[in-house]
């Protein structure tokens, strides 16, 4: 069996009798389009064992695609399970606990931006982005320099670089959107997916880089207190992710092993740090980011939290 791998992506394409005892699912006989790659290649299969096919591989894009022809796929779009990246989310076992990420993952961080439009005007986007860019680049740089501020005032900083850039200082504003981000507005299938997965018997808890008091405004705002067995802070070592003392409070505070967590992030770059630390990890890659180049990868892609409980088992 040949796959082609074009401008417009990846087809199947038999090679002879023999090979077409192979077939793909019908929703994997379609053209499947990997936007941003320039250039083209195949793959072929070598290995028909006996018409049962074994998994494809292909670089496409920066991004390796991995299917198993064998597998059905046919109940995956709803919950964006064969992602852009070619990731195939299988069950996740021996999980104990479900630790969640806040900002960005639980917690729609442009929501206090947006919701501030009202004295931001068309600018509430280009803030929004400036703002949690350099919020996540002062963590980064102070836990370098071993220079811990809370991330109340991390924030507050990372704003007003932000209102300073955009030419939008001013210090009502200010204290507006601060307090806005104190409440910021959760996705609407937190509350559902927390309840399912405490309904299974799993542990849920929130590992977050925000100091206690932003963290309990923001639980509370989202009317999710019953649902979390625990709620850490880095403020408890004193130190930002993506560094594994902040994992491993996760691990201790839980009691559990590594491999018995399973960590849900929105960021990339947190979600390949937890699975690097040892956590089994999902990647709620909400945004169609592309992958991270570093170590290493998480076991599953969704786009919402809704696909956690088919994952884990």
């Amino acid at each position: 069996m040949r796959f082609e791998v074009t401008e417009k992506g990846i087809t199947r394409r038999p090679q002879s009798n023999a090979v077409k005892n192979c077939e793909l699912p019908n929703h994997l006989n379609r053209l499947v389009p990997f936007p941003g790659y320039a250039h083209s290649q195949s793959l072929t299969d070598t290995d028909h064992c006996n018409g049962r096919p074994q998994w494809y591989s292909s670089f496409v894009g920066g991004t390796y695609l991995l299917f198993n022809p064998n597998s059905d796929f046919r109940n995956m779009g709803s919950n964006d399970a064969f992602q852009k990246s070619g990731m195939i989310n299988q069950k996740i076992t021996g999980i104990r606990a479900c630790v969640f990420d806040a900002y960005g993952t639980l917690f729609d961080v442009n929501s206090a931006a947006q919701r501030g439009q009202g004295m931001v005007g068309d600018k509430w986007q280009e803030l929004a982005d400036l703002w949690r860019a350099k919020q996540l680049q002062y963590t980064w740089l102070r836990s370098l320099a071993g220079d811990h501020i809370d991330f109340w005032q991390l924030t507050g900083d990372a704003l007003d670089f932000a209102l300073d850039s955009l030419k939008l200082v001013d210090s009502r504003l200010r204290a507006h959107l601060m307090g806005l981000y104190l409440n910021l507005s959760a996705y609407p299938e937190v509350g559902r997916t927390l309840a399912n997965l405490k309904s299974g018997g799993l542990k849920c808890a929130i590992l977050s880089n925000g100091s206690p008091k932003m963290l309990a405004a923001a639980i509370k705002s989202a009317s999710i207190q019953n649902l979390l067995d625990e709620v850490l802070s880095v403020e408890e070592v004193q130190v930002y992710k993506p560094h594994p003392a902040v994992y491993q409070l996760a691990a201790d505070r839980l009691g559990l092993k590594a491999g018995e967590i399973c960590f849900v992030s929105s960021n990339g770059w947190d979600a390949y740090s937890a699975k690097a630390f040892g956590f089994r990890v999902i990647w709620c890659n909400r945004s169609r980011q592309a992958p991270e180049r570093i170590p290493e990868t998480p076991d599953a892609e969704i786009s919402s939290l809704s696909g956690i409980p088919e994952i884990v088992a």
